[in-house]
C-alpha cells in the first residue's frame, strides 16, 4: 500500500558518439530515456576524442518515489532487529551461558574504555566465537571483523572465557568421542 510520494531530483549523463555514416548524433537512447520524466533541465557539451565528435548530454529530472507508511527510523530499525538476531541461529541453547559471560565480559571491557559494546565485538562475532571454539589467537582471526588490533587487545581474555566454559569442554569430549570411534 503507497500512503506517501516524494519527489527526488536526479541527474542521468548520457555520452553519444557522432555516427559518420549516417552524419548524426544516435540519441535513441536519451530519448527514449526522457519520455516519462519530468524535466528539469537538459545541458549539453561537444569534445573530440581521437577525431570524432562526442556529445555528453546532462538531464536533471523529477523522480517521484512511492513509498508506505514506515518512517526511515522503522525501516532501519528493522533492519537493525533483522542482524541483532542472526546471532541466534549460530548458537544452541545449551551454548547460551557461555554466550551470556562473553556478553558480560565485553559489557564490562567496553565501560572501562567507554565505548560502546559492539566496539569490541558484537554479538554475531560473540556466536561466531563460540561457534569455532578457537584454542588460539590464529583461531580468533577467522571470525569477521575480528582483527589483529582486537585480537591483541582482548584476545586472552576471550580464549580464557571460552576454554574454562562447561560447553567448550563438553565440544571438546565429544569430538574425543567421535575420534575415538573411528
Amino acid at each position: 500500500m503507497v500512503d506517501m510520494e516524494y519527489t527526488m531530483i536526479s541527474m542521468r549523463l548520457f555520452t553519444i558518439k557522432f555516427d559518420s555514416i549516417l552524419q548524426q548524433f544516435n540519441d535513441k537512447d536519451l530519448q527514449d530515456f526522457i519520455k516519462d520524466k519530468d524535466i528539469r533541465s537538459v545541458k549539453d557539451r561537444f569534445f573530440f576524442k581521437d577525431g570524432t565528435p562526442y556529445m555528453v548530454v546532462t538531464i536533471i529530472y523529477n523522480q517521484t518515489i512511492a513509498v508506505d507508511n514506515k518512517t526511515q527510523t522503522e525501516y532501519r530499525n528493522e533492519k537493525i532487529e533483522k542482524k541483532t538476531e542472526e546471532w541466534k541461529k549460530i548458537i544452541s541453547e545449551k551454548e547460551l551461558p557461555l554466550f551470556n559471560t562473553l556478553r558480560e565480559w565485553r559489557n564490562k571491557e567496553a565501560a572501562i574504555i567507554g565505548k560502546p559494546p559492539y566496539i569490541i565485538c558484537n554479538n554475531l562475532q560473540l556466536a561466531e566465537m563460540i561457534s569455532l571454539s578457537p584454542t588460539s589467537l590464529a583461531d580468533l582471526n577467522k571470525i569477521n571483523g575480528f582483527g589483529e588490533t582486537k585480537i591483541k587487545k582482548y584476545g586472552v581474555d576471550i580464549l580464557k572465557i571460552i576454554s574454562s566454559s562447561n560447553v567448550n569442554s563438553n565440544k571438546t569430549e565429544s569430538s574425543k568421542v567421535l575420534s575415538n570411534k573411528k
